[in-house]
């Protein structure tokens, strides 16, 4: 029987050690995504150049081998301030601390060391990969009358594919809550103390994770992090506002992205030390718009940006 791939089904846990199997469960750890896909089995190849006194292929070492995949997660807020977000682990997995303060918000801040790992399964049908040891970035992108998505993507250690049912996640994906899209009455945004009217926006958290295979030691390295981003704005009065100056003068300063209507559905994405780059004009519905990139600089150690949940 055929594997149907619209029966794409993700279960992830956190790992207590580094590329141990955390077995996740579909009672506990599954994901509600969209957009699944996976890498299979990404490799390396090292070809073998015999002299044995013939002509023809003699084929390669198959070496390094890796799984890759990537899913969207709706950004959404827990259902009540205070409460960790279903897809926090994924968070965590994605070079992030989490810190609950009770009854107010849950704050995620990139770390410098100490990154968490995860284990993943990833089915199609009754397909299951397994993935252990593995470490994600993410990405936020919003555009006015759509739907936020935080976008993950992972790689992690090859264990093997097999045939194993998938298991009832309905539980744990219920605690995924409705999302509502970027409007006039549920997102604002304010960017160097400017309150903006934004047609797009994505930040990318930049998080930089390779594989590594020497003696010794096999498994996915944490080695930087490079938060950027664009935005699409429509183009304030000069009077009011002059932003060509202040990319010209590398002005850096607050962003703010605050989406949710209400306690308990908010996302909240902050920079302290944000600067626009690569300024371009752009047309939107007849008004003038500026496209800009983003860079959230750090100031001191491990402070460019925090996503909250509240």
């Amino acid at each position: 029987m055929a594997y149907k791939w619209e029966q794409k089904f993700i279960l992830l846990k956190p790992e207590v050690t580094y590329g141990t199997d955390s077995v996740p469960a579909a009672g506990t750890n599954a994901f509600l995504t969209a957009n699944g896909q996976i890498k299979p089995l990404v490799h390396q190849k090292v070809a073998r150049n015999l002299d044995g006194g013939r002509l023809g292929n003699e084929g390669e070492l198959v070496v390094g081998e890796y799984v890759e995949l990537s899913f969207d997660v709706e950004a959404a807020g827990s259902g009540a301030a205070g409460t960790a977000p279903a897809y926090g682990p994924a968070l965590i997995a994605c070079a992030m601390a989490e810190t609950v303060v009770a009854t107010t918000r849950v704050d995620y801040k990139p770390v410098d060391s100490g990154e968490a790992s995860a284990s993943i399964y990833f089915y199609i049908g009754r397909l299951r990969h397994k993935i252990v040891g593995a470490r994600g970035t993410v990405k936020l992108t919003g555009a006015a009358l759509a739907i936020p998505k935080f976008q993950f993507t992972f790689i992690g250690l090859w264990v093997g594919v097999s045939d194993y049912a998938q298991g009832n996640g309905s539980g744990p994906m219920a605690a995924f809550k409705d999302p509502e899209e970027v409007s006039f009455a549920n997102t604002l945004i304010t960017l160097h103390g400017s309150t903006l009217g934004v047609k797009s926006f994505d930040i990318d958290f930049g998080v930089e994770n390779q594989y590594r295979n020497i003696t010794g030691y096999e498994g996915i390295i944490y080695g930087d992090r490079q938060a950027k981003g664009s935005i699409l704005f429509e183009a304030p009065d000069i009077t009011t506002k002059d932003w060509l100056a202040a990319i010209k003068a590398e002005t850096r300063d607050i962003l703010t992205i605050t989406h949710g209507s209400a306690a308990g559905k908010k996302v909240i994405v902050s920079g302290p030390k944000v600067q626009l780059v690569d300024p371009a004009y752009q047309e939107d519905q007849k008004l003038l718009m500026i496209q800009a990139g983003l860079n959230l600089c750090v100031g001191t150690v491990a402070d460019d940006f925090t996503i909250t949940i509240q």
